[in-house]
């Protein structure tokens, strides 16, 4: 079998034709997860450290997928607690996920990754090459005064 593809590949050659190779295809893996990453204000969005990040399951049937399109807000959002990333199962539609809890006061972006089960196990896409379109602030708010504790009579 072997001398008869060496043949094969040099009648081809004499002939002026060089042999062809099929090219393998490689299809996406479906995403099961979407992170949403909490990025510094400025740097590069795809290389900056995490500085907090929060992983939500997703599927086509998941409650937080299949969402109508929303806008994005206009200004600079304070406090944002769920943020949209494109459908990965319905064209033109949003998933909406959760931010993580527990960010220091200051200004972020934030990115996001689709994770999913590739041939070789577990892998995870490039970062959203666009963070955020402007960045997001974390600010402390002022809650009610505590509870007197002590209540006698004098």
């Amino acid at each position: 079998m072997g001398r008869l593809l060496v043949w094969f590949g040099l009648l081809a050659l004499l002939l002026g034709r060089a042999p062809t190779a099929s090219a393998q295809t490689t299809t996406p893996a479906v995403p099961t997860a979407v992170t949403l990453t909490i990025i510094a204000a400025t740097g590069d969005p795809v290389t900056l450290p995490a500085i907090a990040s929060q992983t939500t399951a997703i599927s086509a049937a998941a409650v937080v997928c299949n969402q109508a399109p929303s806008n994005p807000v206009a200004g600079v959002p304070v406090n944002p607690s769920v943020f949209a990333v494109d459908d990965p199962f319905t064209a033109g539609r949003e998933c909406r996920v959760a931010g993580p809890l527990g960010l220091p006061n200051g200004t972020f972006r934030a990115v996001s990754t689709f994770s999913g089960t590739c041939t070789a196990g577990p892998c995870t896409s490039a970062r959203s090459v666009v963070a955020l379109p402007g960045p997001f602030l974390i600010q402390g708010t002022i809650g009610p005064p505590s509870a007197p504790q002590d209540l006698h009579i004098p």
